[in-house]
């Protein structure tokens, strides 16, 4: 375990060590004991845990050991073999790669043969949108009338993309990205598990960088790990996210929300700026804007908008830094106005 990714030695073996996906995991507990359904898509975006429910679900109808409410124990060799991609019941397909209509027609005809072990054959076909037109017509049938021994499973990150043909035979779990506020409880507890020391500001720069992906949050914490010799403290990091002290956004904000153009300016003059990367920068702001209690909810409810419409602008501007910087300028003048004229 010592020697896996992160992302991979944390990968839930069982429906409790799941985060979040508490209807799906509920609603997926009352299908699979007894069997009622055998076709699921899972949809959703990268990273939250499309193939590890997969997993769960060949576990729940193979495992030897599973608790007195039916649940896979992911502990014992089928859960293990499971997990590890090595059981003969599971085959997991590569839609990506096993695009053509004889690849499917291949598994479909293979899947009518008896488990070799197991009461079920389980097939995951992951990155399902990839495969042609052809190979979802040979599907289809497979889907609606699939053997007793047979349970189906597609897994994706574009459904629309999925002939509706193809959607309608499925039992659809659309997986929802989490909140902020969920990966944070997530990663800090994972922190105080593991005795790592960490900086809040740190944290939640990393969640911004995960974009909503649990994969990616635990590829980058393995990264940072290494980089700040075991704790999410060291200078390196605030460095690595090119982050600014929360003490000096705050004051920033302050500024704009005052008006104050002369210290704008002298802001972005900062030594430290140089090495600030504008979208990074606009994130941090968005983030600390957002959860600042400084700030009255007007003032935030004007500012949040226009701060996001700089950082979807920034992509196509040639001086990034010089646009920022005039944007900023601008509303903290439209916002003394505002003030002027109320006074």
């Amino acid at each position: 375990m010592a020697n896996l990714p992160l992302a991979r030695a944390l990968r839930p073996k069982t429906y409790e060590q799941v985060s979040g996906h508490a209807g799906i995991i509920q609603a997926l507990k009352k299908t699979l004991t007894p069997l009622r359904h055998h076709t699921f898509l899972f949809a959703g975006p990268r990273g939250l845990g499309k193939t590890t429910l997969s997993r769960l679900i060949a576990q729940t109808l193979l495992c030897e050991q599973k608790t007195t409410a039916g649940e896979p124990c992911g502990k014992c060799v089928v859960c293990e073999q499971i997990q590890q991609g090595q059981h003969p019941d599971f085959l997991e397909i590569d839609g990506a790669s096993k695009t053509k209509v004889e690849d499917v027609r291949d598994f479909i005809q293979r899947s009518y043969a008896r488990p070799l072990t197991g009461a079920y054959k389980i097939y995951l076909v992951d990155e399902a949108h990839m495969l042609s037109l052809h190979s979802f017509n040979a599907l289809l049938k497979a889907l609606e009338e699939p053997p007793e021994h047979v349970v189906y499973i597609l897994a994706t990150t574009e459904m629309h993309k999925l002939p509706p043909t193809v959607r309608s035979r499925c039992l659809t779990f659309l997986l929802q990205p989490p909140t902020l506020a969920e990966m944070e409880q997530y990663l800090i507890d994972y922190c105080r598990r593991e005795n790592i020391e960490y900086d809040i500001e740190i944290v939640r720069a990393l969640l911004q960088e995960a974009q909503g992906s649990y994969r990616d949050l635990l590829n980058i914490l393995q990264y940072c790990l290494i980089l700040g010799q075991g704790a999410l403290t060291d200078q390196s990091l605030r460095e690595y996210f090119c982050m600014l002290d929360e003490k000096h956004v705050i004051a920033f904000l302050k500024d704009v929300c005052s008006g104050h153009v002369v210290a704008l300016q002298e802001f972005f003059q900062q030594p430290q700026m140089s090495y600030m990367q504008p979208g990074r920068f606009l994130k941090q702001i968005m983030l600390l804007l957002s959860q600042s209690l400084e700030i009255e909810l007007p003032v935030k409810s004007f500012l949040y908008p226009q701060i996001s419409q700089i950082y979807q602008s920034i992509l196509e501007h040639p001086f990034p830094w010089v646009f920022i910087e005039l944007s900023v300028v601008k509303i903290a003048l439209t916002l003394k106005k505002k003030k002027e004229s109320q006074a």
